[in-house]
């Protein structure tokens, strides 16, 4: 996350998203020996970039940012792996452990940008707000499906994340979507709907 953010605010969103996903893309096609799953890994690569890489074409682009987007995809891709050992080993405890460890880490980075504001108890309601909300509950979620399902699976369904976000933007932003990014919606779903289906059928077998 500490890398998406610093992607963010050198980069275009669209470009950043578009790299971040390349880290759950690859455990889509790197973790199978099926043909089906890498066209469903690559149906949801093609719908996301249809959504977000649409409007990124012609942006302007920072290479520190690229480089900060590429470190997120590859932390998301090394998070998806790990995260099934960890939640194997430490099972309810492992979204507290982790969110302990994550916080001592980034906060060197917190207090060299903002020092003892960072404390400040003007926004302290709202950075617990932001922690619920964007990290504490979608990680012990998240956590709790990791060991359960395949890797390649797991990392299918990541890919709804910006069909979300899109539809989000168009219910409470006003957002317009084009048909292109429309088109790019209905093959995210498709494709988390068909790497799940195939998966239980071969179970099944």
């Amino acid at each position: 996350m500490l890398l998406f953010y610093l992607a963010l605010a050198r980069a275009p969103l669209g470009v950043v998203i578009s790299l971040q996903f390349l880290g759950p893309l690859a455990i889509a096609l790197f973790d199978s020996r099926r043909a089906i799953d890498l066209l469903w890994a690559s149906l949801a690569g093609l719908g996301v970039w249809s959504i977000v890489g649409v409007t990124s074409a012609a942006a302007g682009q920072d290479r520190l940012g690229l480089l900060f987007g590429l470190g997120a995809a590859a932390c998301w891709a090394g998070y998806i792996l790990f995260g099934r050992l960890a939640s194997r080993d430490y099972g309810r405890s492992a979204p507290a452990l982790g969110l302990t460890i994550a916080a001592l880490a980034v906060l060197p980075f917190g207090w060299a940008e903002a020092g003892a504001g960072l404390f400040s108890a003007e926004i302290l309601p709202l950075a617990l707000l932001v922690a619920l909300t964007a990290t504490a509950i979608p990680l012990s979620l998240e956590l709790y499906a990791l060991p359960r399902l395949p890797p390649r699976v797991f990392a299918v369904f990541t890919s709804l994340e910006p069909a979300f976000g899109v539809l989000f933007g168009f219910l409470m932003l006003n957002e317009r979507l084009s048909p292109g990014q429309l088109a790019g919606v209905g093959a995210v779903v498709l494709a988390a709907a068909g790497s799940a289906w195939t998966s239980r059928t071969s179970k099944a077998a």
